[in-house]
């Protein structure tokens, strides 16, 4: 019997194949690219809002397209692994599979956590250089932060989410689009619709939760060309509390049927 690995070595061997493999490190730049890309369409050549809010709200609006990538990186952290072969080599090391998988997702939902949250601040602080502004919300102002919290909650439970479904499925193109269709393609169509029984329920769905409807939605929407009213990319309003909660149990649905499968199935 092979001996049990110890966790920082599976941490460590994980975050060498993270740090090391070219479609992950593509994805993150992505992220990042999409995030300062709203902020700059969003805030160049305007005047700083005079309300904290609407500013951050501008300044952070990249993040609800941004969250598209996370849903490809969380399921690539998985099924790279699939489609490079070397996953037979990693559960055999390392027999309780899903000690493999919670290595994996405790790294990409770490170190999305670190890149949102930085990614946040410098938008934030980029707002008086974007803009006509004399200066923008200071970084550490209770506005700020509870919007930053909601995008690096949000970020998270969407790459877990994309994990989840890597494990699941195994392979990186139907985990994306089951992603992509869940969290924008069926909540949209829902709200679209115009079926009353139908856009009730929209709600249910783990769409774009970009934070509360003063703070963010309008900057969104607004980008969109859209009407003020409802949340990020036409799903059902909803609070952010209630927002998160749909996605994490959304997120944790998905992990939990990913190992179950990694578990149970062959290689």
């Amino acid at each position: 019997m092979s001996r049990r690995v110890p966790a920082r070595a599976l941490l460590r061997s994980e975050w060498t194949k993270l740090r090391t493999s070219r479609s992950i490190g593509t994805c993150l730049l992505a992220y990042l690219a999409v995030v300062a890309a709203g902020a700059w369409v969003s805030l160049s050549g305007t005047t700083a809002p005079a309300d904290p809010a609407r500013a951050v709200a501008a300044a952070l609006v990249g993040f609800a397209p941004a969250q598209l990538v996370l849903v490809g990186l969380g399921a690539l952290v998985v099924t790279g692994e699939y489609r490079a072969g070397t996953v037979l080599v990693s559960l055999t090391a390392v027999p309780r599979r899903i000690r493999w998988l919670v290595a994996k997702t405790v790294l990409v939902a770490f170190w999305t956590a670190l890149l949102t949250a930085g990614a946040a601040a410098a938008c934030v602080a980029a707002v008086p250089v974007l803009t006509a502004g004399a200066g923008g919300p200071p970084v550490g102002d209770p506005v700020v932060l509870r919007a930053a919290g909601v995008q690096v909650a949000a970020a998270v439970l969407v790459v877990v989410l994309g994990v989840g479904l890597g494990a699941l499925l195994r392979r990186a193109v139907p985990a994306v689009v089951l992603g992509v269709a869940l969290v924008v393609v069926l909540p949209t169509a829902a709200v679209l619709s115009g079926v009353a029984a139908v856009v009730d329920v929209a709600w249910l769905l783990p769409a774009l939760r970009v934070g509360e409807e003063d703070l963010l939605t309008v900057a969104t929407r607004g980008s969109l060309g859209l009407p003020a009213g409802g949340d990020a990319l036409l799903a059902a309003a909803t609070d952010w509390p209630t927002g998160l909660a749909v996605c994490g149990a959304w997120a944790l649905a998905a992990w939990v049927a990913g190992a179950v499968v990694t578990e149970r199935r062959d290689v």
